[in-house]
C-alpha cells in the first residue's frame, strides 16, 4: 500500500472535489384556496312551560264576586347569525272559542312579554289578545344578536265566562328587517 503525502493544499483540493459544491436551496410553491359558505340562519324555537300546547287546564266557575286567574308562558328563543335586526311577531288565529263560536272576551285573555337581555320588548304591560291582528313581541338589537324572551298569558275567568272547551291557535313569527 502505498501512502501519498501532499502538502495541506493538497488536501483541501481533495475535500473540495470530493464533497459536492455547496450552493443556494431550491424551492417550489403551489397555492391553494381556502372557501366555506356559513349558511344564514334565522331561527325560532318556541317552547310552552306546559307542554306541546298553552294549557290552562280544567277551571271552576268561581263565585260570584270572583274571579279566577289562570298564567302559563311560553318561552321564544331566536338565534340569528344574519348580523342586522329581527322582529318576532304573533298573530291569534281567532278568539278563544269553543267550536259553537261562543269567545272568552278578549280583555280575559291578556300576554305579557319579559325577560329579553338584549332588544326590546313589544308588550311590556299586560294587553289582550286581539284575534287576526300581528303582534310584535320583541325587536332585535341592532346587530341582531341572538337572544331569547318569555311571553306569559294570562286567562281570567268570572262568573259570566261561559262554560265549555275554548281552544285558539297563536302563530309565531321571526322575520329579518
Amino acid at each position: 500500500m502505498r501512502s501519498l503525502h501532499v502538502g495541506l493544499g493538497g488536501w483541501l483540493a481533495i475535500v473540495a472535489f470530493a464533497c459536492p459544491a455547496i450552493t443556494s436551496a431550491e424551492s417550489d410553491s403551489k397555492t391553494v384556496r381556502v372557501s366555506c359558505t356559513i349558511l344564514p340562519r334565522l331561527e325560532l324555537s318556541v317552547t310552552p312551560e306546559t307542554g306541546e300546547s298553552i294549557a290552562f287546564g280544567a277551571i271552576e266557575q268561581p263565585a260570584p264576586g270572583q274571579a279566577t286567574v289562570r298564567s302559563t308562558a311560553v318561552k321564544l328563543n331566536v338565534f340569528s347569525n344574519l348580523g342586522h335586526p329581527y322582529h318576532v311577531t304573533q298573530t291569534v288565529r281567532q278568539p278563544l272559542a269553543t267550536s259553537e263560536g261562543i269567545a272568552i272576551p278578549d280583555d280575559q285573555f291578556q300576554m305579557v312579554t319579559q325577560d329579553a337581555a338584549r332588544g326590546q320588548l313589544g308588550v311590556p304591560q299586560p294587553t289582550p289578545i286581539m284575534p287576526g291582528i300581528p303582534t310584535t313581541l320583541y325587536r332585535s338589537d341592532e346587530r341582531g344578536k341572538s337572544d331569547a324572551f318569555s311571553a306569559r298569558y294570562t286567562l281570567t275567568v268570572t262568573p259570566e265566562t261561559p262554560a265549555g272547551e275554548f281552544d285558539t291557535e297563536i302563530v309565531y313569527t321571526v322575520t329579518s328587517l
